[in-house]
């Protein structure tokens, strides 16, 4: 059986980066770390899904040492209906539960608004405009603020 079949091994939710809440990144929170290592090895391609279900988690893990993963994109599609739905969705961020805290969670963010801003076209300005510096800290913060809110909900949800 793969080891991201049968039961469920993670949540997941969105974050947006802005008020129009149209763009957003898919967060997915794993129970372990080999299992966020496997999905991502199997999303990249480098696993065959035959493969990885014969895999231990030692090796999944040895496959990649990362502790959180933020992965941006832009998604091609066939149809202007298509592209247009998937511009909104700017990537992933991948995490393990227990990793969490709030240095990682805020690193993984930071690369996500700096995504953000080289999507809307004012990553140059970085260094030298204070409007988009502040700009860049706001979401930043947004999408921080975001995450904690939703995980703890769905921490609460897991006690009761």
């Amino acid at each position: 059986m793969s080891l991201l079949r049968g039961s469920r091994c993670w949540h997941w939710f969105r974050v947006h980066p802005n008020d129009d809440r149209q763009h957003y990144y898919t967060v997915l929170v794993f129970d372990e770390r080999y299992q966020m290592h496997l999905f991502h090895q199997k999303q990249i391609g480098l696993i065959q899904a035959q493969e990885a279900s014969a895999l231990s988690s030692d090796a999944v893990t040895r496959l990649g040492e990362f502790e959180a993963l933020t992965s941006s994109w832009r998604v091609e599609a066939s149809d202007s209906t298509r592209q247009a739905h998937s511009d909104l969705n700017l990537g992933q961020i991948l995490f393990y539960q227990k990793r969490l805290g709030a240095g990682i969670v805020s690193h993984e963010m930071t690369h996500a608004a700096l995504f953000w801003l080289e999507r809307i076209g004012r990553l140059a300005d970085l260094a030298t405009d204070a409007d988009v510096q502040e700009q860049c800290c706001q979401v930043q913060g947004n999408l921080t603020r975001q995450f904690w809110v939703k995980w703890l909900r769905i921490e609460r949800r897991a006690r009761v």
